[in-house]
C-alpha cells in the first residue's frame, strides 16, 4: 500500500523514453469501485491528468507511465475533478467524520484502501463521492430493517 503523501511531488517519467514530465500534484478518485482514477501533474504544458491506465508502476522514487499522443488530458480547474485531501468527510447520513488528511491506495491497481482523518482511518470501499466541498462515504451502521 502507498500513501498519497509519498507520491506527492514525485516525478512522472515516461518509461520508454525516460522523459520527465513533471511532479505529481494531486489525485482524482472514482467511487465505483473506489480507486485512483488519475494523477494530476504539472507539466511544461500546465496541469494535466494522467489516467491510472497509463501508470505502469509507482516506485520509491518515480511514477512510471506509458504515453500515447492523447493519453493525458489538460486539467480543467472548473472540471469535475476533485482531490479529496483537505475536504470535509461526511457519511451518507450527514455525520461529519473529520477532514481527509491522507489517502492510501494499492500501487499495483489503484484500488483505494483508505481515507485518513484526524480521528482515524475510513475503509476505501465506503467511498460514495468526492466533490468540490466534501467527500461522502457510506455509514458504517446498516440502516434499520423494515418490519413491513
Amino acid at each position: 500500500m502507498k500513501r498519497f503523501g509519498e507520491v506527492l511531488r514525485m516525478p512522472v517519467v515516461v518509461s520508454d523514453t525516460a522523459e520527465q514530465l513533471g511532479p505529481v500534484t494531486g489525485l482524482v478518485l472514482a467511487a465505483s469501485p473506489a480507486r485512483v482514477e488519475a494523477l494530476r501533474m504539472r507539466s511544461s504544458r500546465g496541469d494535466e491528468f494522467v489516467p491510472w491506465e497509463a501508470v505502469r508502476s509507482v516506485g520509491p522514487d518515480a511514477v512510471m507511465v506509458t504515453r500515447t499522443t492523447d493519453s493525458f488530458a489538460e486539467a480543467d480547474a472548473d472540471g469535475p475533478y476533485h482531490d479529496p485531501r483537505g475536504k470535509a468527510l461526511f457519511t451518507d447520513r450527514g455525520q461529519r467524520l473529520g477532514e481527509v488528511r491522507e489517502c492510501t491506495f494499492d500501487e499495483s491497481d489503484g484500488g483505494l484502501a483508505g481515507l485518513t482523518t484526524e480521528a482515524g482511518e475510513v475503509e476505501g470501499g465506503r467511498l460514495l463521492a468526492v466533490g468540490d466541498f466534501a467527500v461522502v462515504v457510506k455509514d458504517e451502521e446498516a440502516p434499520p430493517e423494515s418490519t413491513d
